[in-house]
């Protein structure tokens, strides 16, 4: 298992979008402060300064960019050939995908602190710094949001495992980061549950619309919520995940 994580971990670092695309959130982040400072249309509270503001609204941006970097590092091993050798070198099928998910995860770990590095930059050059900032409760948000964009790439791995198409993977992964998913889909679903007069509220099951929605001064509870939900994807996606891998690739 060390050894298959090390050798996953010196694939991700080997590509060149490991490094771009935290680079180009990095940059957004710092746009976004710019562009806050020539309109400054939001006011501060004691949880919501400008910092965890644009870090907030930059979120849809980083679940883009996870998407396309996840599609980018699942497919190496299937666009090379290697997945057989590789998973017939393990003890069991599971020991393949569990770096690969270990490894998605410090990679959007490390997206998330880009995009903090350039909302605190930005908001220190453009803003007006970490004024009315509480650290305990942007850490709690951070922490939330890191388990949603997890549970968003082990969603984009079940993707990738089970779409043969070289492209195919990469559109419903842009789809799904960029919400139209939610527009159209949720949206449709939502009509014919109204027509039937059933009232519910797909936001609070999607992924990427909680992602967007969760705000720092939630509270505690809403953090807890986003929590369990994204435990619940990892585990229900990841479990399929591993059982499509094993069915096209490897059994």
């Amino acid at each position: 298992m060390k050894n298959l994580i090390r050798q996953t971990i010196f694939v991700m670092r080997k590509k060149t979008s490991t490094y771009v695309i935290p680079a180009i959130l990095f940059c957004f982040a710092m746009l976004s402060c710019y562009i806050e400072a020539g309109s400054q249309s939001i006011e501060t509270t004691d949880l919501h300064c400008y910092f965890t503001y644009v870090f907030g609204s930059c979120i849809g941006v980083a679940m883009l960019l996870c998407a396309i970097g996840s599609v980018l590092f699942l497919r190496t091993d299937l666009n090379d050939g290697f997945i057989k050798n590789i998973a017939g070198s393990t003890g069991t099928k599971m020991q393949y995908y569990l770096p690969k998910l270990l490894v998605l995860a410090g990679y959007d770990f490390l997206l998330l602190c880009s995009l903090a590095a350039g909302a605190l930059l930005g908001s220190l050059l453009f803003l007006n710094g970490l004024e009315a900032f509480d650290l305990p409760a942007f850490l709690a948000y951070f922490g939330a949001v890191w388990l949603l964009l997890t549970a968003f790439s082990v969603l984009i791995s079940f993707l990738v495992f089970s779409i043969r198409s070289g492209s195919a993977p990469m559109a419903f992964a842009v789809v799904l980061g960029s919400g139209m998913f939610y527009n159209l889909f949720y949206g449709i679903l939502t009509m014919l549950l109204a027509k039937a007069e059933i009232e519910f509220d797909f936001s609070k099951v999607s992924l990427t619309m909680k992602m967007v929605m969760l705000d720092p001064s939630a509270g505690n509870s809403a953090m807890l919520s986003a929590c369990v939900l994204a435990f619940c994807y990892i585990l229900v996606f990841g479990y399929l995940a591993r059982l499509t891998l094993v069915k096209k690739d490897i059994a």
